[in-house]
């Protein structure tokens, strides 16, 4: 881990601690726990009211259940977050959209299964089923299941699968039955190739079926990866990002 990593990491025990039990919350307006950060020990209806609207990128949670929404007074696309560290929120949709945060009560935080999934697509056709529990399924646009985060669990795959092909019937697009068995994205290299997903600022994330995702900047940089990723896969991703930057200046 970086000097600069540690020294953030400290920080935010130190403001935890000063804040008293109930603060079991930091919000950082950049990446990586960088930035302005702001400590929340209860529910706060609007983040407008502290300057703090639409600008949250990471966050580290010490204890309990926090339900994050993109609008105020918890309204809106909501997912609800347990104890750790979230280097980024963009996985979820939420970059720079949260308008509300509450702690919620630890059944709370269970997957809901009476409540339908929300669906997010972006101009690619790449797309993620998101549970209210905080677990995310990933499609190609294709329709092929991809990687799944946040302790999905096989029934909420299953779910997924489904919403996704009712979704993807529902605007005309092929249908693709995803019948190869789940697994928790634990099983070492994956040696299909990733998923190349671009952000309207240039950056892309390369995902890949056993859960490694490697983040890269515009110019084609490796930021950051989570595991489980084998150097073969981070060399992979590396070259499908300098193949998409030159095919955009082709033209």
């Amino acid at each position: 881990m970086k000097l600069d990593a540690r020294v953030a990491l400290a920080a935010v025990g130190l403001m935890l601690a000063a804040a008293g039990a109930k603060a079991d919350l930091a919000l950082y307006q950049d990446d990586d726990f960088r930035g302005r950060s702001m400590v929340v020990g209860q529910a706060v209806r609007n983040l407008t009211d502290e300057g703090f609207n639409d600008r949250v990128s990471s966050v580290m949670i010490r204890s309990g259940n926090w339900l994050l929404c993109t609008d105020a007074d918890f309204k809106g696309q909501c997912i609800t977050l347990g104890p750790g560290r979230y280097p980024s929120l963009r996985p979820m949709g939420l970059n720079d959209n949260v308008s509300s945060v509450r702690e919620v009560d630890r059944r709370d935080g269970r997957w809901n299964e009476d409540r339908a999934p929300q669906i997010h697509m972006d101009g690619n056709r790449f797309g993620r089923v998101i549970f209210d529990n905080g677990c995310m399924v990933f499609y190609d646009p294709q329709g092929r299941r991809g990687q799944s985060r946040g302790g999905c669990n096989e029934r909420q795959v299953r779910r997924a699968d489904e919403a996704m092909r009712a979704y993807r019937d529902q605007q005309g697009h092929d249908r693709y039955d995803n019948d190869r068995s789940w697994n928790r994205g634990d099983r070492g290299d994956d040696n299909t190739p990733p998923n190349l997903v671009v952000s309207p600022n240039g950056s892309g994330e390369a995902i890949y079926t056993n859960n490694c995702v490697v983040q890269l900047s515009a110019s084609g940089r490796r930021v950051r990866s989570s595991p489980p990723c084998s150097q073969r896969q981070l060399r992979v991703a590396e070259e499908v990002m300098a193949e998409q930057i030159r095919s955009q200046t082709r033209y």
